[in-house]
């Protein structure tokens, strides 16, 4: 299992590095190989989020292609929606989280698969459409919206901002950089609030092995990103997560 679980967090860390989505997959992984509890899954998953989201981060910033003119809003938004989504999940049961989980997946990957056909027929809005400074409030709505159902979901945040901050016209790689510490935000609070409820008695070497793993992968991702042909890696990552959640959901509403 500690092997599995070492490899499981390098592959999603690595994903994350090269792309910034993948994520939402420590969830699925820790609740349905490792049969974590609920809440002692999350607290695991956003604990990996906080250190992909502050390595892609600094990486896309090192490289000159994340600014934080006008991030505020957002960030300060995704904040708020993540307090508010540990609330929520307090209130809800299991099953229903489970769902919640799926269905962010299912929508996430045919969002991102629309995207990509988008791009490919050129109809993709200009750059620069929308600068962040133009709608604070459009961002602190988008941010509070987007951090509670990643919050309370299990989703890492990226595979949902970063697909409709490039629809909004961003550059891309922008988008990537800033849904990464959009994902640091989101994290914060999840840490905290699932980490003091969850019961991680007996997972100390599986938490410090997947934590050492997911940033080795990260790493290893973001420096050999510019050799990684990015559409077809999103398409795979688009038609896994839709076919997956789409499964998972038939499953549980059978």
């Amino acid at each position: 299992m500690l092997l599995l679980a070492i490899l499981c967090s390098a592959a999603v860390g690595l994903l994350i590095g090269w792309s910034g989505i993948a994520g939402f997959l420590l969830p699925i992984f820790y609740t349905g190989v490792v049969k974590m509890d609920q809440t002692s899954a999350l607290a695991f998953s956003f604990a990996l989020f906080l250190v992909s989201g502050s390595l892609g981060a600094y990486s896309y910033y090192r490289k000159g292609q994340l600014h934080l003119s006008g991030s505020l809003p957002l960030l300060l938004g995704s904040l708020g929606g993540g307090v508010g989504g540990v609330i929520i999940h307090a209130s809800l049961s299991t099953s229903v989280v489970i769902i919640i989980l799926y269905t962010v997946v299912l929508v996430s990957g045919i969002s991102l698969l629309v995207r990509l056909i988008r791009e490919d027929r050129n109809l993709q809005h200009a750059q620069g459409s929308m600068h962040l400074t133009q709608k604070p409030m459009v961002l602190v709505l988008f941010g509070v919206a987007t951090g509670a159902l990643c919050t309370f979901s299990g989703a890492g945040g990226p595979v949902l901002v970063m697909p409709i901050l490039i629809l909004w016209g961003l550059d891309a790689k922008f988008a990537v950089g800033l849904a990464l510490l959009d994902s640091v935000f989101i994290a914060v609070p999840s840490v905290i609030g699932y980490g003091l409820s969850a019961d991680l008695d007996g997972y100390a070497l599986l938490f410090i092995l997947s934590l050492v793993s997911h940033a080795a992968g990260v790493w290893a991702g973001g420096k050999s990103a510019k050799k990684i042909k990015q559409q077809p890696l999103k398409l795979a990552v688009g038609l896994f997560s839709t076919l997956l959640a789409g499964w998972k959901l038939l499953a549980l509403l059978r």
